[in-house]
């Protein structure tokens, strides 16, 4: 029974962990270097930020993976990951999205997002 616990656990993970990587992707491949030529004063700083904070959530993920595959227990690495990405949404809130909704109309912004309110919605959400 446990094994089926960790198979379903492995499972939702690699849903998520692609799901997020492709978000990330989207944003390096399609909207940060246009962000950096025209978001005005502090986008290049800007995208620097986000950049490395990807790879911060990237690294993370990484961790979590290896601690998944030998099923430790990893309760404060998950608040870890929820809390950075919480504090990417809000940077990407109060920094790009604006910008991406004023350059494109709402609906598109909409759409990149999955039409959720956030793009990360459902996802930074959660509670112990």
């Amino acid at each position: 029974a446990a094994t089926s616990k960790f198979q379903e656990c492995e499972f939702v993970w690699s849903a998520f962990t692609v799901q997020l990587e492709n978000h990330m992707e989207i944003e390096e491949q399609e909207l940060f270097s246009k962000f950096a030529q025209s978001g005005g004063a502090g986008a290049a700083a800007t995208v620097q930020a986000l950049l490395e904070e990807h790879a911060a959530i990237c690294k993370q993920l990484e961790s979590m993976e290896s601690d998944l595959r030998y099923h430790l227990k990893q309760h404060d690495e998950v608040q870890s990951l929820l809390a950075l990405l919480r504090a990417h949404e809000q940077h990407e809130q109060e920094t790009l999205y604006p910008w991406f909704a004023a350059q494109k109309g709402a609906s598109t912004a909409s759409a990149l997002s999955g039409g959720a309110s956030t793009p990360l919605k459902g996802v930074v959400r959660w509670r112990n």
